[in-house]
């Protein structure tokens, strides 16, 4: 079981890397393999068995990349699709001479699974909407690229508390965030926002012990997150800000680092819903009336991406 495991936990992470160094040349074909390869995605983490039932489950997602593509892109990338199915080979022959071991011809299943899905979207172009017609600058439907997007969502996480002079102790938090942000590329978003909530920290009393107290908790986020397929890999540092106050009057300054992972569905009128759990470090030095302090940290994040 452990190396059935390993085998496809090896495999996964050898369709991301592969995925991020291989994509067809920049324009509406690039955009709409990524669709498709977002579609596929999310069917897979259910569990494709019949081709023609996942076709007809997502043939109104795929027409609203289809539909949107012009007919010579639409081409363009069933050609890179076929050189790309050549490189890594047909996987029924690959399944036989692999043993039945189907773990090990994922890349090329998955890749075969997106040119089904293109040869779907030209049988039933006829059915293609008025009011959707092909454009020149077709961006995608699901992707980042080229554009801004607005994100909003929830932050909690149990912390392990530690300061100089005190056992650990274990809180929590929580965050609401709102960030702003402009997709660099097919495979990379920056966000840039602010995030206000609550978090526990370790302070000292009249006494001069360090107890376990309540606080509100703000900051400034940067993040970079990596795009490979549904899959979403965030990397994040962070201005934070505590005070005892409801003003924030008086605040301790510090920073946190981050690191998250998850998954987003489809973008549906704009918005693109996604869940992750991350995990970080925060540090806060010492003042007159509180120790330094280290919180390790872990949780979720659940929020929606809008393209307005």
């Amino acid at each position: 079981m452990h190396q059935e495991m390993s085998r496809w936990a090896f495999v996964a992470l050898a369709m991301g890397l592969g995925g991020c160094a291989t994509l067809p040349p920049p324009g509406p074909a690039r955009a709409l393999y990524v669709d498709l390869d977002q579609l596929v995605a999310g069917r897979e983490r259910t569990d494709w068995v019949v081709d023609r039932v996942e076709l007809e489950a997502v043939a109104d997602d795929l027409m609203r990349s289809v539909c949107a593509t012009p007919l010579a892109e639409r081409a363009r990338l069933g050609g890179w699709l076929a050189a790309r199915q050549g490189e890594l080979g047909e996987p029924e022959a690959l399944w036989r001479s692999a043993g039945g071991d189907l773990a090990l011809v994922q890349p090329a299943l998955h890749l075969a699974r997106v040119r089904k899905l293109l040869a779907h979207g030209q049988t039933i172009e006829g059915e293609c909407p008025f009011w959707l017609p092909p454009t020149e600058d077709f961006g995608g439907v699901h992707a980042d690229a080229d554009r801004f997007i607005l994100q909003a969502e929830t932050m909690g996480a149990f912390q392990l508390v530690l300061a100089e002079g005190a056992d650990p102790a274990v809180g929590g938090a929580g965050l609401v965030r709102l960030l702003p942000g402009y997709g660099l590329n097919h495979h990379l978003t920056v966000l840039l926002g602010l995030e206000m909530g609550v978090a526990s920290e370790l302070d000292r009393g009249e006494g001069g012990e360090v107890q376990l107290t309540p606080g509100f908790a703000a900051g400034v986020p940067l993040v970079l997150r990596v795009h490979v397929g549904s899959l979403r890999w965030d990397t994040g540092v962070s201005l934070t800000g505590r005070s005892k106050d409801p003003d924030f009057s008086n605040p301790r300054m510090g920073l946190r680092w981050d690191q998250s992972i998850g998954v987003a569905t489809l973008r549906v009128a704009g918005v693109q819903p996604y869940v992750m759990i991350w995990a970080g470090h925060e540090w806060l030095p010492e003042t007159d009336s509180a120790p330094r302090l280290h919180s390790l940290r872990m949780g979720s994040r659940v929020g929606i991406s809008w393209d307005p």
